[in-house]
């Protein structure tokens, strides 16, 4: 009961303008680097499994398959990168929402949904 009462008061009074902007530049900039983080982690992932793979026959056709999917890993990994990175000139644009305001960014939904479609689109092959 009195967990209840503390939770009604904390939300009874409205952030103030200066508190709802710096809790959405932080999510903003979480996003960012979530992004990042979410390529870097299935270039990985991806990776162990490759070399795994290269263990598991002295074949050398089999081996230069596995040596074409470190290729295309890598080369994902670069592009997705360079998606997140690049999607707003300045650069910097891309991590405050008043900079999106006046910068040349891309559609915000091709910039989240790319490197998510074409990671899965290879994982067929890994």
């Amino acid at each position: 009961m009195q967990l209840l009462r503390c939770w009604r008061r904390s939300h009874e009074s409205k952030p103030s303008a200066g508190a709802l902007k710096a809790r959405l530049l932080t999510r903003t900039q979480y996003l960012y680097v979530m992004a990042v983080y979410y390529s870097v982690m299935h270039f990985l992932i991806k990776a162990a499994f490759l070399t795994y793979y290269l263990r598991l026959s002295p074949n050398r056709i089999f081996r230069l398959w596995v040596g074409v999917g470190f290729g295309l890993n890598t080369g994902l990994l670069i592009i997705n990168l360079l998606i997140i990175v690049f999607q707003c000139i300045p650069v910097s644009a891309a991590l405050t929402i008043k900079g999106r305001l006046t910068a040349q960014c891309m559609n915000q939904h091709f910039v989240l949904m790319a490197p998510a479609v074409v990671v899965s689109a290879t994982l067929p092959y890994v």
